[in-house]
Protein backbone atom coordinates (compact mmCIF):
# COMPACT_ATOMS: atom_id res chain seq x y z
CA UNK A 1 0.00 0.00 0.00
CA UNK A 2 1.31 3.61 -0.88
CA UNK A 3 3.87 2.64 -2.53
CA UNK A 4 3.38 3.19 -6.08
CA UNK A 5 0.95 5.18 -8.28
CA UNK A 6 1.20 5.07 -12.76
CA UNK A 7 0.21 8.37 -14.16
CA UNK A 8 -1.45 9.15 -18.21
CA UNK A 9 -2.84 11.30 -20.19
CA UNK A 10 -6.37 9.75 -22.31
CA UNK A 11 -7.26 12.34 -25.33
CA UNK A 12 -10.85 13.30 -25.13
CA UNK A 13 -11.39 14.94 -28.33
CA UNK A 14 -13.74 17.81 -29.16
CA UNK A 15 -16.06 16.68 -25.64
CA UNK A 16 -18.01 19.72 -25.18
CA UNK A 17 -18.46 20.16 -29.10
CA UNK A 18 -16.86 23.57 -29.79
CA UNK A 19 -14.32 22.84 -31.40
CA UNK A 20 -11.94 22.34 -28.45
CA UNK A 21 -9.86 19.91 -27.52
CA UNK A 22 -9.75 18.53 -23.97
CA UNK A 23 -7.63 15.80 -22.17
CA UNK A 24 -7.84 13.50 -19.33
CA UNK A 25 -5.22 13.11 -16.32
CA UNK A 26 -5.20 9.78 -14.47
CA UNK A 27 -3.67 8.68 -11.72
CA UNK A 28 -4.33 5.14 -10.14
CA UNK A 29 -2.50 3.84 -6.77
CA UNK A 30 -1.47 0.56 -7.86
CA UNK A 31 -1.97 -1.06 -4.75
CA UNK A 32 -6.00 -0.78 -4.71
CA UNK A 33 -6.31 0.43 -8.29
CA UNK A 34 -8.01 3.65 -6.95
CA UNK A 35 -8.53 5.83 -9.46
CA UNK A 36 -8.88 10.00 -10.06
CA UNK A 37 -9.09 11.38 -13.42
CA UNK A 38 -9.37 15.40 -14.17
CA UNK A 39 -10.27 17.32 -17.68
CA UNK A 40 -8.08 19.77 -18.62
CA UNK A 41 -7.62 21.54 -22.32
CA UNK A 42 -3.41 21.38 -21.88
CA UNK A 43 -1.39 19.27 -21.71
CA UNK A 44 1.69 21.59 -20.21
CA UNK A 45 3.80 21.37 -17.45
CA UNK A 46 1.78 23.87 -15.25
CA UNK A 47 -1.45 21.86 -16.01
CA UNK A 48 0.14 18.30 -15.56
CA UNK A 49 2.04 19.51 -12.13
CA UNK A 50 -1.12 20.55 -10.86
CA UNK A 51 -2.93 17.93 -12.05
CA UNK A 52 -0.89 15.89 -9.44
CA UNK A 53 -1.63 18.11 -6.49
CA UNK A 54 -5.04 17.67 -7.51
CA UNK A 55 -4.39 13.66 -7.27
CA UNK A 56 -2.91 14.05 -4.00
CA UNK A 57 -5.59 16.02 -2.36
CA UNK A 58 -7.71 13.41 -3.95
CA UNK A 59 -6.05 10.44 -2.28
CA UNK A 60 -4.70 12.92 1.14
CA UNK A 61 -1.37 11.91 0.02
CA UNK A 62 1.80 10.86 -1.62
CA UNK A 63 2.57 7.48 -3.39
CA UNK A 64 6.10 6.77 -2.44
CA UNK A 65 7.00 6.12 -6.62
CA UNK A 66 5.07 7.33 -9.85
CA UNK A 67 5.29 5.38 -13.09
CA UNK A 68 5.28 7.61 -15.99
CA UNK A 69 5.91 6.71 -19.92
CA UNK A 70 8.37 8.94 -21.64
CA UNK A 71 6.38 12.01 -21.64
CA UNK A 72 8.22 15.64 -22.51
CA UNK A 73 7.25 16.81 -19.01
CA UNK A 74 8.84 14.48 -16.95
CA UNK A 75 11.89 13.54 -19.52
CA UNK A 76 14.21 16.02 -21.03
CA UNK A 77 15.17 14.21 -24.06
CA UNK A 78 14.93 10.34 -25.49
CA UNK A 79 18.00 8.19 -25.27
CA UNK A 80 18.93 4.57 -26.71
CA UNK A 81 17.70 1.70 -24.87
CA UNK A 82 19.77 0.69 -21.76
CA UNK A 83 21.08 4.73 -21.04
CA UNK A 84 20.11 6.71 -18.09
CA UNK A 85 17.05 8.75 -18.88
CA UNK A 86 18.08 12.74 -18.31
CA UNK A 87 14.94 14.04 -16.27
CA UNK A 88 13.40 17.47 -16.58
CA UNK A 89 14.72 19.88 -13.77
CA UNK A 90 11.07 21.04 -13.13
CA UNK A 91 9.95 17.26 -12.53
CA UNK A 92 12.98 16.52 -10.54
CA UNK A 93 12.14 19.49 -8.40
CA UNK A 94 8.33 19.26 -7.99
CA UNK A 95 9.06 15.27 -6.93
CA UNK A 96 11.53 16.68 -4.75
CA UNK A 97 9.41 18.93 -3.01
CA UNK A 98 6.95 16.28 -2.77
CA UNK A 99 9.13 13.33 -1.62
CA UNK A 100 8.07 10.24 -4.11
CA UNK A 101 10.56 9.37 -6.79
CA UNK A 102 10.19 8.87 -10.65
CA UNK A 103 9.89 5.76 -12.23
CA UNK A 104 10.13 6.09 -16.00
CA UNK A 105 9.39 3.09 -18.46
CA UNK A 106 11.91 1.71 -21.01
CA UNK A 107 11.14 2.61 -24.45
CA UNK A 108 8.09 1.04 -26.05
CA UNK A 109 7.13 -0.45 -23.06
CA UNK A 110 3.12 0.67 -22.50
CA UNK A 111 2.46 -3.04 -20.41
CA UNK A 112 4.96 -1.19 -17.86
CA UNK A 113 1.62 1.10 -16.51
CA UNK A 114 -1.00 -1.68 -17.52
CA UNK A 115 -2.99 -0.11 -14.21
CA UNK A 116 -3.42 3.58 -15.29
CA UNK A 117 -3.96 2.48 -19.20
CA UNK A 118 -6.82 0.18 -18.16
CA UNK A 119 -8.17 3.11 -16.02
CA UNK A 120 -8.41 4.74 -18.76
CA UNK A 121 -10.58 3.01 -21.27
CA UNK A 122 -12.78 2.14 -18.04
CA UNK A 123 -13.05 6.30 -17.11
CA UNK A 124 -14.43 6.45 -20.84
CA UNK A 125 -16.58 3.91 -20.73
CA UNK A 126 -18.00 4.96 -17.20
CA UNK A 127 -18.13 8.32 -17.01
CA UNK A 128 -17.80 9.79 -20.56
CA UNK A 129 -19.82 7.71 -22.56
CA UNK A 130 -23.54 8.73 -23.48
CA UNK A 131 -22.72 11.85 -22.04
CA UNK A 132 -22.37 15.20 -22.93
CA UNK A 133 -20.87 18.21 -21.23
CA UNK A 134 -20.95 21.74 -20.95
CA UNK A 135 -17.51 22.55 -18.85
CA UNK A 136 -14.42 20.99 -17.64
CA UNK A 137 -16.00 21.05 -14.33
CA UNK A 138 -18.78 19.33 -15.12
CA UNK A 139 -17.30 16.50 -16.67
CA UNK A 140 -15.21 16.86 -13.21
CA UNK A 141 -17.93 16.59 -11.10
CA UNK A 142 -19.40 13.29 -13.33
CA UNK A 143 -15.96 11.58 -12.13
CA UNK A 144 -16.15 12.22 -8.45
CA UNK A 145 -19.88 11.01 -8.56
CA UNK A 146 -18.63 7.65 -10.33
CA UNK A 147 -15.85 6.93 -7.65
CA UNK A 148 -17.96 5.91 -5.33
CA UNK A 149 -19.17 3.18 -7.27
CA UNK A 150 -15.87 2.12 -8.48
CA UNK A 151 -14.77 1.88 -4.85
CA UNK A 152 -17.94 -0.97 -3.73
CA UNK A 153 -16.54 -3.16 -6.92
CA UNK A 154 -14.05 -6.11 -6.33
CA UNK A 155 -11.60 -5.71 -8.69
CA UNK A 156 -10.93 -8.39 -11.57
CA UNK A 157 -7.52 -9.05 -10.72
CA UNK A 158 -6.91 -8.57 -7.51
CA UNK A 159 -10.21 -10.24 -6.20
CA UNK A 160 -10.83 -7.76 -3.41
CA UNK A 161 -12.94 -4.54 -2.73
CA UNK A 162 -11.34 -1.58 -4.19
CA UNK A 163 -12.58 0.58 -1.65
CA UNK A 164 -11.38 -1.34 1.32
CA UNK A 165 -7.87 -1.77 -0.75
CA UNK A 166 -8.26 1.80 -0.77
CA UNK A 167 -8.27 2.43 3.29
CA UNK A 168 -4.74 0.73 3.32
CA UNK A 169 -3.58 2.60 0.46
CA UNK A 170 -4.58 6.22 1.48
CA UNK A 171 -2.92 5.13 5.33
CA UNK A 172 0.60 4.49 3.44
CA UNK A 173 0.74 7.36 1.82
CA UNK A 174 2.90 10.24 2.26
CA UNK A 175 1.50 13.31 3.60
CA UNK A 176 0.78 16.59 1.26
CA UNK A 177 3.34 19.00 2.06
CA UNK A 178 1.69 22.17 3.47
CA UNK A 179 3.33 24.78 1.50
CA UNK A 180 2.49 23.35 -1.94
CA UNK A 181 4.86 23.61 -5.53
CA UNK A 182 4.06 25.74 -7.76
CA UNK A 183 4.75 25.65 -11.42
CA UNK A 184 4.50 28.23 -14.24
CA UNK A 185 5.59 28.00 -17.36
CA UNK A 186 8.53 29.12 -18.77
CA UNK A 187 9.86 29.86 -21.87
CA UNK A 188 13.45 30.47 -22.74
CA UNK A 189 14.26 32.40 -25.58
CA UNK A 190 17.36 33.72 -28.04
CA UNK A 191 18.01 37.48 -27.97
Amino acid sequence: PGAQAQVDWGDEGDLFEVGRKVYSFHMVLSFSRDPFACFTTSMDAATFWDCHRRAFDHFGGVPATIVYDRTKTVVKRHVAPGKAVPLHPEAVAFAGHYGFVIDVLAARRPTGKGRVERQVTIVRDHVLAGRSFTSLAAADAAFQAWVPIRRRQVHRTTGHLIGIQAVDDAAALRPIPVVPYVVTDTHLRRV
